[in-house]
């Protein structure tokens, strides 16, 4: 049962109804980088939006063919959140990607910026140093391409936050304010909206605690059972994953739901890599409740 609540609370696809189009429009090089290599990155990166499935990707070429010369030499050089959402709306693209690429000190920064061209703002910005060579640029791609597309929300969800992190943000308002179901059903959101982003396992972690600050402890235990259970929580993790899998069993035994207590106690026995002396207790305790002996 708590391997299909992870299924079904941490891993469900969400299905837009189109793809989001990105024009992605430069990487300007400065210090010790060719416009070659920079131009290069350019489709580097064009390939990588492709590779997720989530976007209709305008590259460079097709941006001058549907630009113009005239329009694309008045663009050129264009790196604020406005100009890009002008190239943005030229094109009909939702998103504009531009970066820059340049040497500083003994290493070389590749930094990438998206803007939500319809409002003009910036959605995300990430950057990374590497080591001063084209090939260690062309290898922080993917990296950065991916935390990227993990702070941009599925298309067509309904008041969706701009970023993942504007949702944990607003989810925390609605805690501090008392409104705790409002707040877990914003965390429960997370996952849909934002299937690869970096924060899933403590967003639901954190739906469970609002939840059951909100009494709903059924909810609440199904939702720290999910994070538990997930193999990627686990990995990245394994100390919280223990924890939300103590919580879950005691919330579960306090309901009088004996098989999904002990469902969630076994989990936390055959965890690896629990370091945190307190938790060790925990596994100690939930060991001696499925052996049939008193709980310390």
């Amino acid at each position: 049962m708590i391997a299909l609540l992870a299924l079904a609370l941490l891993a469900a696809e969400p299905r837009p109804a189109a793809a989001q189009k990105v024009a992605v429009w430069t990487i300007q090089p400065v210090d010790g980088i060719s416009a070659g290599a920079a131009q290069v990155l350019v489709d580097v990166v064009a390939t990588e939006l492709a590779k997720t499935g989530r976007f209709q990707v305008v590259g460079r070429a097709d941006l001058t063919a549907l630009l113009g010369y005239e329009r694309q030499r008045q663009v050129l050089g264009c790196t604020e959140s406005g100009c890009l959402a002008e190239i943005g709306g030229a094109v009909g693209a939702e998103l504009v990607l531009s970066g820059q690429a340049g040497r500083i000190g003994s290493q070389n920064r590749l930094s990438l910026l998206l803007v939500d061209a319809r409002k003009a703002v910036t959605v995300a910005r990430v950057a990374r140093f590497t080591a001063p060579t084209e090939d260690a640029l062309s290898a922080a791609v993917p990296g950065l391409v991916a935390e990227l597309v993990a702070a941009v929300p599925v298309a067509g969800a309904p008041d969706a936050p701009a970023t993942s992190a504007a949702l944990l943000q607003r989810a925390d308002a609605l805690a501090k304010a008392g409104r705790q179901a409002e707040a877990a059903a914003e965390l429960d959101r997370y996952p849909v909206l934002f299937p690869e982003g970096a924060d899933r396992c403590f967003a639901a972690f954190k739906a469970g605690v609002a939840w059951e600050a909100a009494s709903r402890r059924a909810v609440a235990a199904d939702r720290f059972a999910a994070v538990g259970a997930d193999l990627a929580c686990q990995k990245s993790g394994p100390n919280a994953a223990g924890n939300a899998l103590a919580r879950a069993g005691t919330l579960y035994e306090g309901l009088g739901m004996a098989a999904q207590a002990s469902d969630a106690f076994g989990r936390l026995v055959a965890l690896p890599g629990v370091t945190d002396p307190s938790l060790r207790a925990k596994v100690e305790a939930a060991r001696m409740r499925l052996d049939g002996g008193p709980a310390r």
